[in-house]
């Protein structure tokens, strides 16, 4: 019961995430854009920042089998991950350009 809750709060929040990110409206062409040297905003280099932090932190948590902790991290970075694409609205980017 507990693998089923994860599994569809992982592929909600995964799931989400992924479409608003690759919808054809919001990225036409389908290619991963390159990120710019210098981060936009305070907003690109802490979603950065944590992004890189996360890289570190989940492999510990399972290598030691910790997976509360390494599934609380990935959830938590999914969860950033979608707040940060509230924050910028590329729907509203898209339309301005």
């Amino acid at each position: 019961r507990m693998r089923a809750a994860l599994n569809g709060d992982l592929a909600d929040t995964l799931g989400n995430l992924l479409h608003r990110c690759t919808s054809p409206k919001l990225n036409p062409s389908q290619k991963i854009p390159q990120y710019p040297e210098n981060p936009i905003s305070g907003l690109d280099q802490e979603m950065m920042d944590s992004l890189n932090r996360s890289c570190e932190s989940i492999p510990y948590f399972f290598d030691r089998v910790e997976f509360n902790h390494g599934l609380a991290a990935i959830f938590a970075l999914l969860h950033k991950a979608n707040r940060f694409v509230d924050e910028n609205e590329p729907w509203n980017l898209i339309k301005d350009a």
